[in-house]
């Protein structure tokens, strides 16, 4: 399995802007985050008087997206800007799915990147490993749970129990 990036943040943020400007949202922020369970993030910061209801002012990528291809990346700008269209309220109901159908997005509520491409951002994005004893089986996550630090889980193949460790392998 590899866990080297197929983009750079750069070129995430290039075809996010992109997707941005040629649907005419030009004038919101722009940013990477550091999340692996979600790909994006509509931010809601401004309420409009006028028309009563909050308005987007960021939208926000996953650095995740580094290991998928262009087209995710675009198709995850659409899915954030058909929530900065439809308003925070819509969710992901019939108005928010009329728009990303309007903007020309998939309206999925959520994007599977498939186990293969979980595991490499796993891999280098998480702060710690939990690797069973028993069997090998590798579990990463990036906060120590007071249970985690009293007495660990157990491995859900076999019941082992697991060494933690810093993931020596984070590099984004």
């Amino acid at each position: 399995m590899s866990a080297t990036p197929k983009l750079s943040k750069r070129e995430v943020l290039s075809i996010g802007r992109h997707v941005m400007e040629a649907h005419g949202f030009g004038h919101l922020e722009l940013e990477l985050m550091r999340s692996r369970t979600y790909l994006g993030q509509c931010e809601f910061r401004h309420y409009n008087q006028a028309k009563k209801r909050w308005e987007a002012s960021k939208i926000r990528l996953s650095e995740s997206l580094c290991y998928t291809t262009p087209e995710e990346v675009r198709e995850t700008t659409l899915h954030e800007l058909a929530h900065a269209v439809a308003g925070h309220e819509a969710a992901h109901g019939p108005r928010w799915k009329a728009a990303a159908l309007k903007l020309g997005a998939v309206p999925r509520r959520c994007a599977s990147l498939g186990a293969r491409v979980n595991e490499s951002i796993n891999l280098v994005m998480a702060k710690y490993v939990a690797t069973c004893n028993d069997c090998g089986e590798a579990h990463y996550f990036d906060k120590l749970t007071k249970v985690w630090k009293r007495n660990g889980y157990r491995c859900r193949k076999c019941k082992g129990q697991f060494t933690i460790k810093l993931n020596n392998k984070r590099n984004l």
